[in-house]
């Protein structure tokens, strides 16, 4: 089997199972995350942080959007409800949103706005851009510490959100299930009607 058709089948069985193939990207993601993460280094220049920090929130988000447009294939399929897909493909990128806010140290470096060099705190859990100015060196430590702890509670509440709505979208998709007695019945009903129908039609004949 050739690689062109294993990634034919693989994106088809995907397109078939959301759930499955959004377990496989946020593990892909959380370990993309570890990869991105250990390299990652915070230019320390005021005028370039925020916009360097933003590419690592936007543009792998992006790229996991597109892909799962990809398996899905739009347009292509009449089974499936559109919202559905849209919803399975919106996924990946909240979740890659909570990962990068929960490690901290993007929105950190985003949040800093004095030049320095980037470094870790020794016994800590704190990567920051260590000042010119050794004067105000405690004072902007404190500073990062805080924006480290704002960037895990904002990680929380928007996996507590995403939690939440996985919760009503499942209830909602349960309700709208229709059950399989219901199904029988009304199959059993429709399948008398018709015989009925059509032993009324030969009487008549």
């Amino acid at each position: 089997m050739d690689v062109k058709r294993l990634f034919s089948r693989l994106k088809e069985g995907l397109g078939h199972s959301p759930v499955v193939a959004n377990v496989i990207f946020a593990f892909l993601m959380a370990l993309i995350e570890k990869i991105l993460g250990a390299a990652f280094a915070c230019p320390c220049d005021p005028k370039w942080n925020s916009f360097f920090a933003a590419a690592f929130f936007i543009i792998p988000a992006c790229t996991a959007f597109l892909l799962m447009m990809v398996i899905y294939r739009f347009g292509d399929r009449d089974d499936e409800d559109d919202s559905d897909k849209w919803w399975s493909c919106l996924l990946p990128p909240v979740v890659w949103q909570v990962i990068i806010f929960l490690d901290g140290q993007y929105f950190v470096c985003a949040m800093t706005d004095w030049p320095g060099k980037f470094v870790s705190v020794d016994k800590t859990y704190l990567k920051w851009c260590e000042p010119t100015n050794m004067t105000r060196s405690e004072e902007l430590m404190d500073h990062s510490h805080r924006y480290y702890i704002l960037s895990q509670g904002i990680g929380l509440c928007l996996l507590l959100l995403l939690t939440v709505l996985l919760l009503v979208y499942v209830i909602i998709k349960y309700m709208k299930k229709p059950d399989k007695k219901t199904k029988g019945t009304q199959r059993s009903s429709a399948s008398s009607a018709s015989s009925h129908l059509v032993s009324k039609q030969s009487v008549t004949t």
